[in-house]
């Protein structure tokens, strides 16, 4: 007896913590009895398997028991009583709760709340390839404002040519000649136009002592107002010139509003001479095929095919027609004989430093413009008109109409209705009607051309007086304080000016100068970049485990 009470003093020294909470938390597990030598009967409590007697150590055990209790012992691990010996499973006995995510005990709610969306936001960072669409999102933001801010730069700086007419008018009264009236019209639209413009640009160089509209308005208000008249011709004497010099351009341009109406008539009937039509014809053919069911085995159906056969080609000429338009284009060839332009647009000789000085900070030059570069300038008020331009091509489309209307003349005689199949689905059709269509597609080129020209001058002159109301109205609004949208007016200002100076000019400076195509593609590259950024990102922060949890938990797979 002695010597079990010795060898329960020996375990409870061995490791009396988790004993004395075994005893405090559960009962004792039934008894375990292992027969000693002689008739000593030894029982002990169920403890921890890493109390089991094999697990101490040869010397506690020998200085604790004599010779035969210490073999029992030993030989213990063998038996089926002590082998089976359970750890016990300790309680909190009373310990706060340790807060998750590597916090304090006793930190405030909100740090573990703060902790929290941290640990889950490392989660979904960890288990989703979430840094693409992130960082992705982030590059279309970038690239939407980089790109927005560079084409306003652009829409801040409208490019500039003033085309010197003061010293166009001292050159011909030098050389004993008049300005004709469509060099007025022209050059006169010219500058109206880029007097707006100018103001616009200087108003937005100075945006430092306040707002561009404010600016804008202030730069119109010295220019239009009169308050400092620097240039010979300043806005108000376009303002009174140019609805004068447009009907002026009219009457100059007359013989090809002629031209145009005559072309409209002869397209009318030339669209309306033959009426074309193609009819696929098919048949329907069954076939089979060999269908995957998606478990390893296939089966066979029967389906039908449209299969193609022949084109049925259709046309038909209508006789009547066929005369008008014969008619109409020589009527047409001997109005355009008349029409012809003849007024000599001569430029200017020099240019001035005010005009040279616009067009380079209009430009961003850091450089002066050469002699040769500041006279292409001034003159594209003529180089880059819309008459000039389009002259070539009205010229060159009536020589072709006057051929075309010679073929009619004859192939109008053997013109009859025509049915045959191809086995295309397009056909080019019979000569007689490709000498239509071909007279057609010139007749609709000419036509185009007159109007781009004749509609430029009408459009001036009809909003030549509202953009002098509009500029009067910004004034008055900006500066005055009169009630009204100034931007809105400064918009309206700069659209009617772009307007005009773009249906005169075709072939001039380019003006509109936001581009709306170039936002989006710059919006389209940054959420590129953006994207494979954040799959690269992605791909090293699943190698390195930047996105470990706090307790040391890998990053899952995907």
């Amino acid at each position: 007896m002695k010597k079990i009470m010795r060898l329960a003093r020996v375990l409870l020294l061995a490791a009396p913590g988790p004993l004395v909470a075994e005893a405090s938390a559960q009962t004792f597990r039934p008894a375990a009895s292992v027969q000693a030598v002689g008739r000593v009967s030894v029982v002990i409590p169920s403890a921890p398997s890493a109390l089991a007697p094999s697990a101490l150590s040869a010397s506690v055990l020998a200085s604790a028991l004599s010779a035969p209790a210490a073999s029992v012992l030993a030989a213990a691990p063998a038996a089926a009583p002590m082998a089976g010996l359970s750890a016990p499973q300790f309680a909190p006995f009373g310990r706060a709760e340790e807060p998750r995510d590597g916090g304090q005990p006793g930190e405030p709610r909100w740090k573990q709340k703060a902790r929290s969306v941290l640990a889950k936001t490392r989660q979904v960072l960890r288990d989703t390839p979430a840094e693409v669409a992130v960082v992705g999102a982030i590059g279309l933001m970038v690239g939407l404002g980089l790109g927005w801010h560079h084409e306003s730069a652009r829409e801040a700086s409208i490019p500039v040519g003033f085309s010197e007419i003061h010293q166009m008018e001292r050159d011909a009264q030098a050389e004993g000649r008049q300005m004709g009236p469509m060099a007025k019209y022209l050059a006169g639209t010219n500058d109206m136009t880029m007097n707006v413009f100018n103001a616009w640009n200087t108003a937005n160089a100075n945006t430092l002592a306040g707002s561009p509209v404010r600016n804008f308005a202030s730069e119109l208000d010295y220019n239009a107002g009169l308050k400092m008249k620097i240039h010979h011709y300043e806005l108000p004497d376009y303002f009174k010139m140019i609805p004068g010099q447009s009907d002026e351009a009219r009457r100059l341009l007359e013989p090809y509003e002629q031209v145009r109406r005559q072309a409209a008539d002869a397209n009318g009937h030339l669209s309306r001479t033959w009426d074309e039509s193609h009819q696929d014809v098919t048949h329907t053919e069954w076939r089979t095929r060999t269908v995957d069911d998606g478990n390893g085995e296939s089966h066979t159906e029967t389906y039908t095919e449209e299969v193609y056969d022949h084109t049925n080609h259709s046309y038909s000429y209508d006789r009547d027609r066929g005369e008008a338009a014969s008619s109409s284009l020589d009527v047409l060839k001997a109005k355009g004989g008349k029409a012809s332009f003849t007024e000599a647009m001569r430029i200017a000789r020099q240019t001035n430093a005010d005009g040279e000085y616009a067009a380079e900070t209009s430009r961003g030059l850091r450089q002066a413009l050469s002699p040769e570069e500041a006279m292409k300038y001034a003159s594209a008020w003529r180089d880059g008109s819309t008459l000039m331009t389009n002259l070539p091509v009205i010229h060159g489309r009536l020589s072709d109409l006057a051929r075309d209307g010679d073929q009619w003349r004859g192939d109008k005689r053997t013109a009859h209705d025509e049915y045959y199949r191809t086995n295309s689905h397009s056909d080019s059709g019979p000569r007689e009607y490709q000498t239509v269509e071909r007279a057609l597609s010139h007749g609709q080129d000419l036509e185009r051309a007159v109007t781009e020209v004749l509609d430029g001058v009408d459009y001036t002159k009809a909003m030549t007086p509202v953009l002098e109301a509009k500029i009067h109205e910004l004034i008055a609004v900006q500066l005055d304080g009169k009630p009204g949208d100034a931007k809105k007016l400064s918009k309206e200002v700069l659209t009617i000016a772009k307007a005009i100076y773009a249906k005169n000019f075709k072939g001039g400076f380019d003006v509109e100068r936001f581009r709306a195509g170039v936002v989006l593609l710059a919006s389209l590259l940054g959420a590129l970049a953006g994207g494979l950024a954040g799959f690269g990102w992605d791909r090293l922060a699943a190698r390195r485990g930047w996105w470990r949890s706090a307790s040391g938990g890998t990053r899952a797979s995907r």
